[in-house]
């Protein structure tokens, strides 16, 4: 295997705080086990999810605990655990898009359905007659494969919904009788009579295509979340955006509908880019109710209509898009989001270099109360040894600062270095990393990465500017390792 080429990163100079910051190796990944809790409330699974981890690892969870990830029903509990950061897990909220789009998620108020969709749900139940028909036996489906054989489509078994909460399952089953929907009027104009009762469903149409071309769209945001492999914290708001842009149309975007002209037996289906335009009045509302949920869920939108508002970023996710070297340009956020991301982590960086030097002083305090003593102790013990001293001598991997004092200790009178400077105070401290962490990010946001050569053994689709979301299966954590592994 080809060993990682480094990135060519900006020439920086070691921060002199880093050697006594810098961890030996990642944090490792912890999995707790927690026992039942009689209350459900926020409050009781707050308190159980601390008293957990006070068990198991000793610390309090507020000592080791920066950010909280949970589905929206459990987002309450970050904050009665008095964690600030708190997000709502994309797989599952990403799939309601898709839920509400197509009318099975409604909302109620006093038990009354606000944004009823009878249309979209008949469009579901009709796709899942059709499919629940060829689940019994294999009569019925080896009648329905020979229509297959006819149209040229494919000879599968149309899914069906075993389980309300599978991600994408309304996409899965609408997208499986489009991949047979010549086959599927055949049957039915041919065996309607034949049974004992109606067949009660009807072979799918372009409406169905156009309901399955925004549920394509919106299972995107489920099913892209899951990819976490690699070092992919900051690629949320780019896996909303690439949604919500095609609902929205922004920038010429549109939805991908199957080609229903095109029969064939592959697994990924024909398509074709359709505006909403010539959409159908139901398929137009079902785009409309996915948008208003991605907006409502992603966007902080608490109307009932659509507003265009901006994806709302955590302070982390802010952070971790000026941290990434593929979105650190903000191809994909406006230039109001661009600046609250600088801000973030100018913050961020001022703070962490703040702390880091507290710790480094505290080291360092430790380390001259250490040496004083083992002064004194020699005294005690008669004339030092010519021998030299190894024991006066500082980790450097510890507080990045190495002392070699020779005969025995000197101590602070005798030493020919300068009095320390008067320390400025913290806010003057924080102002001063804040510019520091400022002129990092700038030369950072100048990288121009070379993708292709970075990995020649990544085909990408695009010729010539590479998208963003071609960025995303790319394991830029080894390229971030080898340079790491360089600088040390």
């Amino acid at each position: 295997m080809r060993a990682p080429a480094p990135l060519t990163l900006p020439s920086v100079p070691s921060h002199p705080l880093l050697p006594c910051v810098a961890p030996a190796s990642l944090t490792p990944s912890v999995a707790l086990c927690g026992r039942p809790c009689p209350s459900g409330t926020d409050q009781s699974v707050a308190a159980l999810l601390r008293r957990v981890v006070n068990e198991r690892l000793g610390y309090d969870l507020l000592e080791i605990g920066n950010a909280m990830v949970s589905d929206r029903a459990a987002g309450g509990v970050a904050a009665a655990a008095g964690i600030e950061e708190k997000e709502v897990c994309m797989m599952h909220d990403g799939d309601k898009l898709g839920a509400s789009a197509i009318g099975d998620l409604v909302r109620t108020k006093n038990k009354v359905t606000v944004n009823p969709f009878n249309e979209g749900k008949a469009v579901l139940q009709n796709a899942t007659k059709c499919a629940t028909h060829f689940s019994y036996g294999p009569a019925r489906l080896q009648k329905l494969h020979k229509f297959c054989d006819l149209t040229g489509e494919a000879k599968i078994r149309p899914a069906v919904i075993k389980c309300a909460t599978r991600i994408a399952a309304q996409w899965r089953l609408i997208y499986s009788l489009l991949r047979m929907p010549r086959a599927l009027a055949m049957y039915a104009h041919a065996y309607a009579n034949e049974e004992t009762v109606a067949l009660g469903w009807t072979a799918p149409t372009k409406l169905e295509a156009e309901i399955e071309a925004v549920l394509y769209a919106t299972q995107k945001t489920s099913l892209l979340a899951q990819c976490e492999r690699f070092l992919n914290g900051a690629f949320r708001a780019v896996i909303i955006n690439l949604t919500l842009n095609a609902l929205r149309e922004h920038r010429g975007q549109l939805l991908q509908m199957v080609d229903l002209s095109k029969p064939t037996t592959a697994a990924r289906l024909p398509r074709k880019p359709t505006a909403l335009k010539d959409m159908s009045d139901v398929g137009k509302v079902c785009a409309e109710r996915a948008l208003l949920e991605g907006e409502r869920r992603f966007c902080a939108n608490k109307t009932e209509e659509i507003n265009g508002s901006n994806i709302v970023m955590s302070r982390r996710e802010m952070v971790a898009t000026m941290l990434d070297v593929r979105t650190t340009k903000g191809p994909h956020i406006n230039t109001a989001q661009l600046g609250e991301c600088k801000d973030a982590f100018t913050n961020e960086y001022a703070n962490f270099c703040v702390k880091a030097k507290e710790r480094r002083e505290t080291l360092l305090a430790q380390e001259q109360e250490k040496k004083v003593k083992r002064a004194a102790e020699g005294s005690a013990a008669g004339p030092p040894s010519k021998r030299r001293s190894n024991s006066s001598t500082v980790d450097a991997s510890v507080s990045g600062i190495t002392y070699s004092n020779g005969y025995g200790d000197v101590s602070s009178e005798d030493s020919d270095e300068p009095e320390p400077e008067a320390e400025p105070d913290k806010q003057a401290q924080f102002d001063l990393y804040k510019q520091e962490g400022k002129r990092f990010l700038k030369a950072w946001r100048k990288l121009d990465i070379d993708w292709r050569a970075e990995y020649p053994e990544y085909e990408f689709q695009s010729k010539k500017a590479i998208d963003i979301m071609e960025l995303m299966p790319l394991d830029i954590g080894a390229r971030y390792r080898a340079r790491t592994l360089s600088l040390c």
